[in-house]
């Protein structure tokens, strides 16, 4: 069953009209482009079928947006996420096409958010207009969540679950923001890393000063930032953290993509630079990132003493450690580290913790059986679990509250290149995902019904 060409057309439509907003939830953009998006998005639900839509803010954040299509209260009941917030656009210059203006060259469609994660709010909503379009009702209920908060840690999240949890009640959660191991080849995704952030700025002075008039008589704000990052870390790359815990072996066994055609996926300048355990390190070892550097800039460079320097780290975390006590342990090392003779601030963003699945557990064994038949059909070959090395706070946290397995239809691949410029979506990926999804539910009743019996 492929999707009509029609539904196709709509699906990319609605998609294009979404990434035209620039909803970036970082500090210091506007804050009316997540509200324009959550309207927007709440209307396109409302468009598509689905009832009951609401946005929601809890705490004055980004708006989320809800809404259900309720066939029969004894049908399984999925829930489906999404996010419509999105990255900055990076540098603009690298973009070979504006970032908020969706292009199509070569079969994929190019603009921040096409892929992560405004593809996924699409993928839900065209499964249920495909029903609708059939002039059938949904074999499941669906209840719907897309968040407007998940770039910048999902701080709000547990608090959104408090006060919402009986209107998302599910019985199996669908996420639509992860990737497929290569074009082509369904994925789903067992395990991803956790995260804890830290923004550091360093000041010394009230201005730049020249560096010949003033230099060796002041402190320079940025040798003492990149004294503080080195520290972190030894020669080897180690994060220097105590609460990291000990690596536990994973198998990576099955995974067709051997380090060259990752070295060329990743597009790595040298081939050497990548370990020979690769898919272990990312998907199931601590890792640290140094996500922005800023002092003065390339073009602005000149004699002077920098008045101050400002970082943003990330450290990625597995299921053997507990994120708040990464975070705590950080900023603790982080102000032992920062000398008297500078001004210090950092800020810690909402730690997220790893998440792990079985999907051979006997309690989650129905919904991943529905889900590898719903991707065997829709790609026309078997899935393959893999892990992942990003975080999506929101799994972990609904997973443990709502007690149902989590299931997740990957409409990224390794050339997305999501949070980078260039972003871009896989058309013909992405409609295999909604037929996924549409086979998925179609699946979902009787495996539930074998669930019970069991």
């Amino acid at each position: 069953m492929a999707i009509s060409k029609e539904l196709q057309k709509f699906a990319v439509d609605e998609l294009n009209k979404l990434v035209r907003i620039p909803s970036i939830s970082f500090e210091g953009f506007d804050r009316k482009e997540l509200d324009r998006s959550g309207e927007a998005t709440a209307d396109l639900l409302r468009r598509s079928g689905f009832e009951n839509v609401k946005l929601s803010s809890i705490s004055n954040c980004f708006p989320y947006v809800t809404g259900e299509f309720i066939t029969d209260p004894n049908l399984p009941t999925a829930l489906v996420y999404a996010h419509h917030d999105v990255q900055p656009p990076g540098r603009e210059e690298l973009w070979k096409s504006r970032p908020f203006e969706p292009t199509e060259r070569g079969g994929r469609l190019y603009g921040r958010g096409t892929a992560d994660d405004k593809a996924g709010i699409l993928v839900h909503v065209a499964a249920l207009k495909f029903f609708r379009d059939s002039k059938v009702k949904p074999p499941v209920n669906i209840r719907v969540i897309i968040e407007g908060e998940e770039e910048v840690g999902s701080d709000h999240l547990m608090e959104f679950l408090s006060a919402n949890r009986k209107k998302l009640q599910a019985d199996v959660i669908v996420v639509t923001d992860t990737a497929n191991i290569d074009s082509g080849v369904p994925s789903i995704t067992r395990s991803l890393r956790g995260l804890v952030v830290a923004e550091i700025e360093v000041r010394s002075l009230k201005a730049p000063l020249h560096s010949g008039m003033w230099g060796g008589g002041i402190v320079d704000p940025v040798q003492v930032l990149v004294k503080m990052l080195a520290s972190l870390t030894d020669d080897q790359g180690k994060i220097q953290l105590k609460s990291l815990g000990a690596v536990r072996p994973h198998s990576v066994d099955g995974i067709p993509i051997q380090r060259e055609q990752f070295a060329e996926q990743a597009g790595v300048l040298r081939k050497e630079s990548v370990p020979e355990n690769f898919w272990h390190r990312i998907w199931y070892e601590p890792s640290f990132s140094i996500n922005a550097i800023q002092a003065s800039s390339e073009k602005l460079a000149n004699n002077v003493v920098c008045d101050r320097a400002y970082t943003r780290i990330g450290i990625r975390l597995t299921s053997s450690e507990k994120a708040q006590e990464v975070s705590t342990e950080l900023l603790k090392k982080l102000k032992s580290m920062a000398p008297k003779t500078v001004e210090v601030n950092i800020k810690m963003q909402e730690p997220n913790d790893a998440w792990e699945t079985d999907p051979h557990a006997p309690k989650n064994r129905w919904a991943f059986e529905a889900a590898e038949e719903a991707l065997q059909k829709a790609f026309q070959q078997p899935p393959l679990y893999i892990g992942c090395g990003g975080s999506i706070p929101f799994i972990a946290a609904f997973e443990q509250a709502l007690e149902a397995p989590v299931i997740t239809f990957g409409v990224e691949d390794p050339y997305t290149l999501a949070h980078s410029e260039n972003e871009s979506l896989l058309l013909s990926d992405f409609f295999k995902a909604i037929e996924a999804e549409v086979e998925f539910f179609k699946i979902l009743p009787s495996k539930f019904a074998s669930r019970n019996k069991s």
